[in-house]
Parts: C-alpha cells; structure tokens; sequence
C-alpha cells in the first residue's frame, strides 16, 4: 500500500494521519499484527492483496479506536486532517494546580490508553478559565487570612473574628476542590472582600496554566510510570482565561 493511499483512507473514514493509526495498532512489542482471510497458495493470493490489506488495517484500527478510545466518551479529532487525537482537557480546581475531584477518572484512563499503546505520546496544554480570576482572588485572600491567623490573641478580639474563621474554613476546601457552602451572610461578606482585591493579571492567568501542565507532567511521569519522552508540555496560549481550569491533552503517534 502506498503512504499517499493509505493515509487518504485513514484520514478519510477516521480522521487521523497514518502514523498515529499505527501507533493504535501496534501491541507492546512494537508489532502489529493483521488477519488476512488468505488460503492455499500465497502466489495464487497475490490478485486483491492490497485491497485485504487495507481492509485488514481498516478493521483492526476501528477495532482499536471502539475499545479504549471510545471508552472514554469524550474523544473528539483535533481537524479532519487531525495530526493527533484530543481527549477532554482534564479539569483543574479553579485558581489553583489542583486536579478537580471529579477528573481524576480522565487520568486513570489516559494512562491505560498510553499503557495500551506504548507508541502513542501525549502534548499537554495548560489552559485557564472565567473561574480561575475568582480562583485566584480567593488564594490571595486565603494566604491573607493565614497570615493574620498567626495574630490569634489579637484577632480574637476584633469584631467580625468568627465571621473571618468561617470563611477561611471555606476558602481553605475551596482550594482543595471540596464542597463547600457559605451562609448568605458570611457570602456577601466574602464578595465584598473579594471585590476590594485587585483582578489577577494576564501574567498571573499565564503563570497558573503553565503551572498546570508542569504538575500534570511530573503526575504522570512519577506517580504513574509515564516515559517522560512520551510527555510534551506545549505553551500555554496568549489567549489566557479564554478556556477552562483544565490541562489539554492530545494524542500523537510516535516513531
């Protein structure tokens, strides 16, 4: 089969350029392996080779992209000449570098899926949201009501002191992406405070989401065994706070 032709075809019925349909297919020896409905004499067979070929390769990679892939549920092509697969960006607490409760599902997956194609490789993008300018309103506060919690003796005998530990208490789950509910008296108190603090700037926005895909890198590379020549950090977009509190992660095929 010729490149040109084969990856007409591949990106054709899947979207993805023939190298990283190979990386798909191939097992953890770096094999692929193909069944070919051929009988008797393999010189009487050579008419329509090809053509079964193809088929055989056709069907292993949808075979392949319907098992782990799909699972996911959240698999999209990045173009229809895709030059790697993106997965849902995995979600971040908002103002911090802390993966979001409900998001280390996407972790575990993404690691079986690399595990299942050991020449798949992995870009990771950090990203920041609308959420993270409150986020980080929220930590600065939060690091403000630490330090003047050292003051105890102090601070006891302001007005406002249990007003201060309730929220603190609430800043304090918020940044380790727990539920957590204010009263309506502690929240406008909260909104006031928190609108009396400067916004966080674009540098601050830029510094969160490359913070974000450096922690998910070494995550994935200590905690989960990931090579790191199989984890690309790329750079945050300039369009900062335009996305989500998440980590981008795209799939591409290796040599």
């Amino acid at each position: 089969m010729q490149s040109g032709t084969g990856e007409s075809v591949v990106l054709t019925q899947f979207g993805i350029p023939l190298v990283l349909a190979f990386s798909l297919l191939r097992d953890v020896q770096g094999d692929i392996t193909l069944s070919l409905p051929i009988s008797g004499d393999a010189k009487s067979a050579d008419v329509g080779l090809t053509t079964l070929i193809r088929d055989a390769i056709v069907r292993a990679l949808l075979n392949s992209l319907t098992s782990p892939l799909k699972v996911l549920s959240a698999l999209v092509p990045s173009g229809s000449k895709a030059k790697e697969l993106s997965l849902a960006p995995i979600g971040f607490v908002p103002g911090v570098s802390e993966i979001a409760m409900d998001a280390w599902w996407r972790i575990d997956q993404l690691v079986g899926l690399l595990a299942s194609h050991p020449n798949l490789k992995v870009e990771l993008r950090g990203g920041t949201g609308a959420e993270d300018v409150r986020g980080l309103q929220e930590q600065a506060l939060l690091a403000e009501l630490e330090r003047e919690n050292g003051f105890v003796v102090r601070l006891r005998r302001l007005p406002g002191w249990g007003k201060r530990q309730t929220i603190l208490k609430y800043l304090k789950a918020r940044a380790q992406g727990k539920t957590s509910e204010l009263s309506s008296e502690h929240a406008t108190r909260l909104d006031t405070w928190l609108a009396a603090r400067p916004l966080p700037d674009a540098a601050a926005l830029h510094a969160l989401a490359e913070a974000r895909a450096s922690y998910l890198q070494t995550l994935l590379s200590q905690s989960y065994g990931v090579g790191a020549t199989r984890i690309r950090v790329v750079p945050a977009p300039d369009a900062v706070g335009s996305d989500s509190p998440a980590v981008a992660t795209d799939l591409a095929g290796g040599s």
